[in-house]
């Protein structure tokens, strides 16, 4: 891949890992970087902080609890964008108690799998117009405490526990990588996902208790790095293995195995048409 003519979309752009993927894409010369941010003025302000003669910067304003702001997104980006080269879905959140997207979808789901999956598909087009194409996805070793189930996914349950929603959430970016890696194992695009490493962002201090965001705050100076935490996305994005591998789950830049309830095509197969359905769309991949 040619980084200087190459298009690159980064979700969740302006805080943590995201803003540090940004920082290293452009040191390394991306052409054009696209920056999704739930917050405009975050946006801007990381912009300048960027700011480079060799890359074209742009922002787009989304909200990832509302579908509704996922595909004017989606819409604006293949604007920008007709040919896109990587797409690195990173935006997630952590919530320890219980809520609901404006669509109706429990926050955690809705924010980390469902606003992903559909951007995705919103541009896969754009992904295949380019000669090859990179689609990342950004999990988590909590995915092997996670299980699916979709009675969760809508409504309130009798009993909410933070964590058992956001591991569920990362067990569904590691199924979604793997469905989609198969749907397009025909054409010139990879699809990966990865474990950054726990890193020192301010996840554990949103959406949570006292208590839990002071312990996160005693435990960050033991964490990685933001920088650290940006480097496998960045290595998928820009490195020749990133292309070459598929289907993958990446920590440290070594692909590795991943839970084996991942696996499982079965589950694959149910969570892709479940979330196709409560999404509305049709999802077809023709043969190159």
């Amino acid at each position: 891949m040619n980084l200087s003519e190459s298009t690159m979309v980064v979700t969740g752009a302006t805080n943590g890992i995201g803003k540090a993927i940004c920082h290293q894409l452009v040191g390394k010369g991306v052409g054009h970087l696209i920056m999704v941010s739930r917050t405009l003025q975050k946006a801007i302000t990381v912009r300048q902080e960027l700011k480079s003669s060799n890359t074209d910067i742009s922002i787009i304003q989304a909200d990832f609890s509302s579908l509704e702001q996922v595909r004017k997104a989606g819409a604006e980006i293949t604007t920008l964008a007709p040919s896109l080269d990587v797409l690195i879905n990173n935006a997630g959140a952590y919530f320890h108690s219980w809520g609901e997207t404006s669509d109706g979808l429990e926050q955690t789901m809705g924010v980390n799998h469902f606003a992903p999956f559909l951007l995705t598909y919103l541009l896969q087009p754009s992904i295949l117009q380019g000669e090859e194409g990179r689609i990342i996805n950004v999990s988590s070793n909590a995915h092997f405490d996670g299980t699916i189930d979709p009675a969760r996914f809508r409504g309130r349950p009798g009993k909410y526990s933070g964590w058992r929603s956001y591991a569920q959430s990362k067990l569904a970016n590691v199924l979604f990588t793997y469905q989609l890696a198969s749907l397009l194992s025909e054409h010139n695009v990879s699809v990966n996902c990865l474990h950054p490493g726990m890193v020192n962002t301010s996840i554990g201090n949103q959406h949570t208790p006292g208590y839990i965001s002071t312990i996160w705050s005693l435990a960050k100076p033991f964490f990685l790095s933001q920088k650290s935490g940006a480097d496998t996305p960045v290595f998928l994005a820009s490195s020749e293995k990133g292309q070459e591998l598929t289907g993958r789950y990446f920590v440290k830049r070594k692909a590795v195995k991943s839970s084996n309830i991942s696996y499982d095509q079965t589950l694959q197969n149910e969570l892709w048409e479940i979330s196709c359905q409560l999404l509305n769309i049709e999802w077809h991949v023709e043969s190159p």
